[in-house]
């Protein structure tokens, strides 16, 4: 399975979603699919990348180890991220009515389909 093909099959089995990334940890986007144009992945990956960092720093510094999915809810969307390996992650926008759980499913379905690629 190609990247943008698991990213596209998150998209489509998710009601809901409007965009899902597959980024670096440098902020980088290497693959997205996006259903929404006002929807900047490119710097959402690039802010995450950074948050990402500091709470991996935070939570070494108190010995809980590196983080491996993250959440924000926002006024009308949910943002979830979940690392691959320890240099990726997905970054997903969805709606905020969708289905967070299945959200959170397919992303970690994805991450499984999606190491082999990296």
């Amino acid at each position: 399975m190609s990247l943008k093909d698991g990213l596209k099959e998150v998209m489509a089995d998710l009601d809901g979603a409007q965009g899902i990334a597959l980024v670096g940890l440098d902020g980088i986007v290497v693959e997205e699919e996006n259903a929404d144009s006002r929807l900047d992945l490119q710097g959402l990956g690039a802010e995450w990348g950074g948050i990402l960092r500091q709470v991996d720093k935070a939570f070494s510094s108190m010995n809980l180890g590196d983080s491996g999915e993250i959440s924000a809810l926002t006024a009308d969307r949910v943002v979830v991220t979940r690392k691959i390996k320890d240099e990726y992650f997905l970054l997903l926008v969805m709606k905020k009515d969708g289905n967070f759980g299945k959200g959170r499913y397919l992303l970690r379905r994805a991450e499984i389909k999606l190491e082999g690629e990296l």
